[in-house]
């Protein structure tokens, strides 16, 4: 006999779905950036850190790469992360997906030997090359576009989460997620990310539920922040 009584809800399931979901942002971002330039600055994850145009997101605020300019000695003097590295496929890819990720990190390694100061070109490369299971060449990138571009939020919640759930380095992920904040403290997906990191992975609920606290004091939407500390505390 089928059991009628309703399930209980777990919490920490309910905050993977919610973060999960919140991370497709990434994806609308990236497509509809690429269909209206106009919209994205010049200087402009899977579980990657990016934005959605969708809920009237200021574009600007969220890289805030204005804040902190590089003068071209600077820029100069960092090291470009190699544009011929290896593309090398996960067991098991199908062979139609090695053939879209091989055309899109040959497409923007072309595009940026061309012009290396595409911030969205840096942070698409590092999407597609953590999508093959190739960590240390999305580090490589990410590091490179948050050394750049020291103001951005992306590439530092970027590397937040590629430190703390594939590189295993929690405190490079954590100094990273908290950079991410420090450049944008009115982005709400940036507080989200950091109290995922708290919760699932350092398991500390006290300190996930500080940061989501802050987040709803300082970021201008909060509405997924009153939501996460909600499920939390049930």
């Amino acid at each position: 006999m089928e059991n009628t009584e309703p399930k209980k809800s777990n919490p920490i399931y309910s905050i993977i779905v919610l973060v999960a979901v919140l991370a497709v942002g990434y994806y609308i971002y990236s497509n509809y950036s690429k269909s209206n330039p106009s919209t994205v600055t010049e200087n402009n994850s899977n579980n990657t850190v990016a934005t959605s145009t969708s809920n009237n997101t200021n574009i600007s605020q969220i890289l805030n790469v204005g804040t902190e300019e590089l003068t071209g000695e600077q820029i100069k003097a960092i090291p470009i992360p190699s544009l011929v590295r290896q593309i090398s496929f996960p067991a098991g890819m199908a062979e139609d997906a090695k053939a879209i990720y091989r055309t899109k990190i040959e497409n923007l390694e072309s595009l940026l030997k061309k012009d290396s100061n595409s911030f969205q070109n840096w942070i698409d490369l590092g999407v597609f090359r953590k999508g093959i299971e190739d960590y240390e060449g999305a580090r490589e990138v990410w590091e490179y576009a948050s050394k750049r571009w020291p103001g951005n939020s992306i590439s530092f919640g970027n590397l937040g989460d590629l430190y703390a759930f594939y590189l295993k380095d929690y405190k490079k992920a954590e100094n990273s997620f908290l950079q991410s904040i420090k450049n944008t403290p009115d982005r709400e997906r940036a507080y989200l990310q950091l109290a995922d990191f708290y919760l699932n992975v350092v398991k500390d609920t006290a300190k996930a539920e500080s940061i989501l606290e802050e987040g709803i004091r300082e970021a201008g939407t909060n509405e997924n922040l009153r939501q996460m500390l909600d499920i939390i505390g049930k």
